[in-house]
């Protein structure tokens, strides 16, 4: 499919089915977003310094293949992995209530995604390397500038693939950190997208 015809038809879809979607779509996914290229020398989106702040996990509800569960994106291995802080085979996922729960707004829709992606961003890797530049705080931006490009590519791969995709700001930070299992302090939950099989 030609890029036009990918940005002409890019939409967040929250018409989608109850059914589950494959392991390789997804990863593909996942891949746009933040995915190492030329041996991991550079990813497939900009950032600042080549500092790679991002993180993806994902909640995987149903996924062909995949046993239910939380997982991280290995960028550098093109995966999914389970997180090292889980301390068990599988971090514990919630019932897609009890995640839907932390969204702000009237976000029912979002009880059929197959699968829920957070993209957060460690602070620490841009901050060190741009605190000095003028006006304070600036190398904030950069992290909100890398979060908008991966949510992008993964938007177009996701028309791609035939997967219907929405991006969600609007969730409470600290209870999406705490199911995650991350540090909102040190890692920033920046945004959410929600993957599942359109309603034809």
């Amino acid at each position: 499919m030609e890029l036009s015809e990918l940005l002409s038809r890019r939409h967040s879809e929250r018409r989608i089915s109850r059914t589950s979607i494959k392991r390789a779509p997804l990863e593909f996914v996942l891949w746009a977003a933040q995915g190492a290229v030329e041996g991991g020398a550079r990813r497939t989106c900009p950032s600042a310094g080549g500092r790679y702040p991002l993180e993806l996990r994902v909640f995987a509800f149903r996924i062909a293949g995949l046993p239910r569960g939380i997982y991280e994106y290995s960028p550098l291995e093109r995966k999914l992995i389970v997180p090292e802080s889980s301390g068990q085979e599988r971090r514990t996922i919630p019932g897609r209530a009890a995640l839907v729960r932390v969204l702000l707004g009237d976000q029912d829709w979002a009880m059929n995604a197959a699968a829920i992606v957070l993209i957060s961003g460690i602070e620490s890797r841009l901050e060190e390397q741009f605190k000095s530049q003028p006006p304070a705080g600036r190398w904030e931006r950069y992290l909100w500038i890398e979060c908008g490009a991966a949510a992008q590519n993964a938007a177009l791969a996701a028309e791609a693939s035939g997967i219907g995709m929405t991006m969600v700001g609007g969730f409470d930070d600290e209870a999406i950190a705490t199911i995650a299992g991350i540090d909102a302090r040190k890692n920033r939950p920046l945004c959410l997208l929600t993957l599942g099989n359109p309603l034809r």
